[in-house]
């Protein structure tokens, strides 16, 4: 393995060299890309770099004519904890698939159910958007909601969650919608109903409950939404996002449009909540951390439209704004899920066919200002860097990063601090490499 590199991205190829190590024929070699250099032995390899988890690259280089080369490389994304991603078969760069059950030291074996997708939230202040357009467009005539449903011939025989990423099914009510422009998103009813999940891709002529694509015929213009009947009970479709920022997040902003596309004299409400899911692997279900009434979507009645009339959704008048700002949240811990969750609980039937459109979310950690302790910085004498800050911020963990490329990577120093009565002190050595620190609240 001489002169051959490893890195977590493409931003410094050379980041970390292959000590003396070989791969025989047929052998294979387990790296642990953990940044802690100091537990390498000659039988245990660590990398001076850390993956970034959920979502991330990492490359095999070498030099070529004094230039960084990539031999091979793996980009991943939305990978759960435990599964592992790589090649299938071995040894080739076309075919990369996620496994359920890792083989370290071992062939790829690919085995177990395929991974239920979210959206990987990297970044503290980032914004996800969503507007639904990947969403089925039936064309000139609706395609009432059922299970299984044929939309522009594909049929869907779909779960209860559905996954909205999940592969299609056409038999055995256990796949999904294919739509990885919507992976994270899912789709679920009353367990108890005789009929299961529906969905429907309509223009609010229909009567029938479920999921539903809402859009003008022939229209790629597309929006989520649902209509609990008395068949299908309440249903309700949500988001799932993992923190992978590194830091507990407790601030939420969101703004979507509601929409209404079918009109009645029955009235019935989208009610929003959230969910934290500590071990990021609960499914999606109608439990609640809180609600969120900022973002329930409820439209006045008109007595004439008895049984229902479909309207468009796209006019203004059928629309309205829907927006929390600096909403707080109980926290929300790094490798925790967030689950946004819009229900109609309400089953009665020819009642409003309600939708969201146009999705953007962000979130942050928020702190006083002035509890922040300050992280100082000084060169000693011998061209050490020396950093220091209060001892009285005890709930506080010093952290480093190699890069503030996002998804930045903060990963805890675990040296202990020399304590000198008020202040906390750490000297770091002085490498060639960028190194970047932060006090994170635990």
């Amino acid at each position: 393995m001489t002169g051959l590199y490893l890195n977590a991205g493409y931003s410094n190829l050379t980041n970390w060299t292959f000590p003396r190590a070989k791969i025989d024929p047929g052998q294979f070699l387990i790296i642990f890309a953990d940044g802690q250099t100091n537990l390498s032995t000659s039988a245990q390899l660590h990398t001076s770099f850390a993956l970034s988890p959920g979502t991330g690259s990492v490359a095999l280089s070498r030099l070529f004519a004094g230039q960084p080369q990539v031999l091979d490389y793996v980009n991943y994304s939305n990978l759960p904890p435990d599964w592992s991603y790589g090649s299938l078969p071995n040894g080739q760069s076309f075919v990369r698939v996620a496994f359920a059950a890792p083989t370290p030291g071992q062939s790829n074996s690919l085995s177990g159910p395929l991974p239920a997708s979210f959206i990987a939230y990297n970044t503290e202040g980032s914004i996800y958007s969503q507007d639904f357009n990947s969403l089925p467009d039936p064309g000139a005539a609706s395609v009432d909601t059922a299970n299984p449903v044929t939309i522009n011939g594909v049929t869907y025989s779909l779960a209860n969650p559905f996954d909205f990423d999940g592969p299609v099914s056409a038999t055995g009510a256990n796949g999904g919608l294919g739509l990885t422009a919507i992976a994270g998103w899912y789709g679920l009813a009353n367990p108890t109903a005789s009929v299961g999940t529906r969905f429907g891709a309509t223009d609010g002529d229909q009567t029938t409950g479920g999921q539903i694509s809402f859009g003008l015929p022939n229209s790629s213009n597309r929006a989520l939404g649902l209509l609990a009947t008395s068949t299908t009970g309440h249903t309700a479709f949500g988001v799932k996002f993992i923190n992978n920022t590194g830091i507990t997040l407790n601030e939420i902003n969101v703004r979507a449009i509601g929409e209404i596309w079918r009109q009645s004299d029955v009235a019935k409400t989208l009610e929003c909540y959230y969910l934290i899911d500590p071990t990021a692997t609960a499914s999606m279900s109608t439990q609640a951390t809180a609600s969120l009434p900022g973002l329930n979507v409820s439209f006045p009645t008109i007595a004439a439209d008895v049984g229902g009339a479909a309207v468009d959704g796209t006019n203004p008048t059928n629309q309205i704004s829907l927006a929390v700002t600096n909403q707080a949240i109980a926290n929300w811990p790094p490798g925790a899920a967030l689950w946004l969750v819009w229900e109609m609980a309400n089953p009665a039937g020819k009642a409003q066919g309600l939708a969201i459109d146009n999705f953007l979310f962000s979130a942050s950690a928020t702190t006083e200002a002035a509890s922040i302790p300050p992280l100082n910085i000084q060169v000693s004498s011998a061209g050490q860097f020396v950093l220091s800050w209060a001892s009285s911020a005890a709930n506080y963990q010093l952290c480093a990063a190699t890069s503030l490329v996002p998804p930045i990577l903060w990963t805890p120093i675990p040296n202990a601090p020399f304590i000198n009565g008020a202040t906390n002190t750490l000297t770091i050595p002085a490498t060639n490499a960028a190194h970047f620190f932060r006090l994170i609240a635990q």
